[in-house]
């Protein structure tokens, strides 16, 4: 963690480190929340461009290939594997 200091006109400079690791450049605009005793400063380019993402959206996402599994042999499988981990405890 590193400390940066408010100046007398009320601004922070950010560390060059945390500019570089974001892609930060001079004019970058942020919205800026006040969260519990928290600054909180977000790129207002990220908050305008992040998509709005429904549930819809991330069904297969994972790229699983292969059988889909029941309800029954989910619960057939959960109940192997809890009475296995049983025996080991």
């Amino acid at each position: 963690m590193q400390t940066i200091k408010l100046s007398t006109k009320g601004t922070v400079s950010l560390p060059p480190s945390i500019l570089t690791a974001n892609a930060w450049a001079e004019g970058t605009e942020f919205t800026v929340e006040n969260t519990d005793g928290r600054v909180v400063l977000t790129p207002l380019k990220l908050v305008e461009s992040r998509p709005k993402t429904k549930i819809e959206d991330l069904i297969g996402c994972m790229g699983y290939v292969g059988k889909n599994a029941s309800i029954e042999d989910m619960n057939e499988f959960i109940l192997t594997e809890a009475a296995a981990r049983y025996a080991r405890s």
